[in-house]
Order: C-alpha cells, then structure tokens, then sequence
C-alpha cells in the first residue's frame, strides 16, 4: 500500500495501481492534480479489492475556449478511473471511500478554468463508493471563473454490483450529473445541487440523477435534487423502467416548484 501525507501533489503522470488488495490512504485530504490530458489516479482492470480513501482529486487539464459541445470533445479522461470500460479483467471488488474530486479556476493554478469529462468512472463489478463529493466549483478566488470550467459528469458507473452510500454530485455542466449504466446498482443519499448558473443545462434535458434505459435492477433510495434561483429543468431523475427510487425530493429555493417540468 501507499500513505499520501497531506500537500497539493502536481502530478506528471497518472497514479497506476495493478496489485490486488492494494491500500491508498490519504491523511489529513492530499490534493491530486491530474496532470494535463490524463487522469490522477488508474485502477487497472484486474486489480482486486484495491481501496482508495482519504483523497481530494483536481482537475489539472486547462480547458479549450469554445461552446460546450466543443469543450465535450476535447474533455480529459476522468479523474479517476477504475478499470476500463468493457474489459474483460475479472477484478472484483474495492472500495472508494471519503474521497472528494472537484474542477474549476483556482489562484494556486493560475485561475486558469479547468476542465474535465467524467470526475468519477467505476468500472469494475462489485465496488463500494462510501461518502464522495464531486463539484464543479461555483465559488473560488479568481472572481467565479470556474463558470468557465467544463464538467460532463460527476458519476458514471459501468459496473454491475456497484453500490453507493452517501454521494453529492454538484454543478456539473455538460451532462447527466450521475449515470449508471449496468445493472444492480444500489444507491443509499444522493444530495444534488443543480449549476443554478448554467441555464443550458435544464433546456438540454441533463438530470442529476440517470438511469440507463438498458438496466432492468436498479435501487436509489433517498435523494434529493435542488434548484437555487429561476433555472429551468425538464426532469430532476431520468429512470429506466425497471429502476425502483424511493423517497424522492425536489426543491426550489427562491423560485417555484414547477421549475422542475418533471419530477
């Protein structure tokens, strides 16, 4: 295993971890910076019971100027990616736990606005995720330059059997803000702050929550979705026909409830 004591790491090539049941531990939230182009920490596609805690991942590419689709296209991989979508590895297992990722225009970077695809991507069957904050910044100190930065999705899983406990996704721009995408996921507290200053994001018909039409075993239960100001959205949850979400809210703050045109 690996200790990663508390600094701000610049990293010059992604962490590659390809042993099972290997241990990466922060103490005290060391900060990853991806480095430019590529992701800040690789779960190989068969590695095995690996668990990951205690870290905050940065977004380190410099985003593209442009429309969103043409900042989509040249998004970075995620930030973190565990194995590889559709590969045949035949790891099983691990756990993610109190790990933070954010992107956005910070003064210790330059207030260059970054830029990343997906925050999060699980790909291995059988994983845990235990407490996770994934935001795209609305606050910073290079005067809300991060309304800049490029974000397509918070969560993305690709792996059966993953279950999630305690998830917040905020203010992701480009995309469905989590997106599952195999079967007999579970998730236990979703909280979701919608990017009340991107108003493209509700008339594109992004959700915070997603479900692919593909699954047929899905369990979400409590989650809730908000809306700061007058933003519009066409549905809070996007669900397959037969994911099973108990105990749903939307809120508005400082609007009103038909905001949401869908719940």
């Amino acid at each position: 295993g690996v200790l990663v004591p508390p600094a701000v790491y610049m990293l010059d090539e992604p962490i590659i971890i390809d042993d099972d049941d290997f241990v990466v531990l922060g103490i005290g939230f060391p900060t990853l910076v991806s480095p430019s182009g590529d992701s800040a920490l690789k779960i190989t596609p068969t590695s095995s019971r690996v668990r990951v805690a205690g870290l905050l991942l940065e977004a380190g590419t410099t985003g593209t100027p442009g429309t969103r689709e043409q900042q989509s296209a040249t998004a970075p991989p995620p930030l973190l990616a565990w194995g590889e979508p559709g590969a045949i590895g035949g790891a099983v297992g691990g756990v993610l736990s109190d790990v933070f990722a954010r992107v956005g225009a910070f003064k210790y970077l330059a207030c260059k606005a970054k830029s990343v695809g997906t925050m999060v991507e699980l790909n291995t069957e059988g994983l845990i995720l235990d407490n996770a904050w994934l935001w795209h910044a609305d606050h910073d100190d290079c005067f809300n330059k991060s309304d800049e930065a490029y974000s397509k999705h918070g969560l993305v899983v690709n792996g059966a059997r993953v279950t999630s406990y305690g998830l917040s996704v905020e203010h992701i721009v480009g995309g469905d803000m989590v997106y599952w995408n195999n079967q007999q996921g579970e998730s236990y507290f979703f909280q979701c702050e919608l990017p009340y200053r991107e108003p493209a994001f509700g008339v594109s018909g992004f959700s915070a929550y997603s479900v692919a039409p593909i699954v047929i075993s899905h369990l979400a239960e409590g989650i809730g979705v908000y809306i700061i100001g007058k933003m519009q959205v066409k549905s809070a949850y996007l669900g397959s026909p037969k994911a099973k979400i108990l105990n749903l809210i939307t809120v508005v703050i400082g609007g009103d409830t038909d905001q949401f045109d869908n719940l």
